[in-house]
Formats: C-alpha cells, structure tokens, sequence
C-alpha cells in the first residue's frame, strides 16, 4: 500500500459487479465506480450529473 500524499484513494471489492451489468442496468457498485472516476478526470464538476 502506498503513502495517501502519493494515491490518495483506493478501491477494494471481491466480487464482479461488471459481470452483473448490462447496458441498461449496472449493477450499483459499477455505476457508482464509474461515476467517481467520470467525476474525477472532469475536476469534479460532474457532481450535479448524478441523475444520468
């Protein structure tokens, strides 16, 4: 594991909720996953955009 000041963040899950997903219904644990890292690289600014 790495020093927070060098990867401030980490994801740990054992299952695959990618397998459980489909175009039109993510599994909760994907959607909220891609959601962050969507939210993320814009600089945050997608925080209004949950209810896409």
């Amino acid at each position: 594991e790495l020093p927070r000041d060098q990867h401030p963040w980490f994801l740990a899950c054992q299952a695959h909720p990618e397998f459980l997903s489909t175009p039109r219904e993510g599994h909760p644990l994907f959607i909220g996953f891609i959601r962050a890292a969507r939210e993320r690289k814009a600089g945050g600014k997608l925080a209004q955009d949950a209810a896409a």
